[in-house]
């Protein structure tokens, strides 16, 4: 008897926008423009640009800021009621110090729905995840976080970030 093929499940479709950061708009990562501020350093003492730095030689965002700050360049993304999620990507630091015992440079999704460990000090590329259930769903802001709950100083790159449904 022959056997039925069975056809793999479809790869999850990744919701962020831009996920590598290849795309630009000005000098910052097309779909992360979008910079909120939450303590010290902002605006002009923030270096937020898109670089040739990635993982493999590719685009990738970077933040860099003498200062402390805590900082993110972020982008508003649907979530389905009821859902769960993972939220992946790459980090690498250098010299990033984080102030009052913070986790350094993430990737979070605003209001406490999820964060993923953090990265500091000087560090290759680590690769950072969090799973997280949407509760209510609805409009949700996903960062890439500089110095998140309490602020960092140093440079910090992020690269082929993903967003998707489990």
């Amino acid at each position: 008897a022959r056997g039925v093929a069975i056809a793999p499940p479809p790869a999850p479709v990744n919701l962020l926008p831009n996920p590598s950061f290849e795309a630009a708009d000005g000098d910052r990562p097309a779909g992360w423009t979008d910079m909120r501020w939450y303590s010290g350093a902002r605006g002009d003492d923030v270096e937020v640009a898109q670089t040739g730095e990635g993982r493999d030689g590719t685009r990738c965002l970077r933040i860099r800021s003498a200062a402390r700050s805590d900082c993110g360049a972020a982008v508003t993304v649907e979530l389905e009621r009821g859902a769960r999620y993972r939220l992946s990507g790459w980090v690498r630091t250098e010299d990033l110090a984080p102030a009052r015992g913070g986790p350094g440079a993430m990737l979070n999704v605003h209001g406490g729905r999820a964060r993923t460990g953090g990265v500091e000090g000087t560090a290759d590329w680590t690769e950072v995840q969090a799973e997280f259930d949407a509760g209510p769903g609805g409009p949700a802001l996903v960062h890439c976080l500089f110095g998140g709950y309490g602020g960092a100083s140093g440079t910090a790159w992020w690269d082929d970030v993903a967003l998707v449904q489990l």
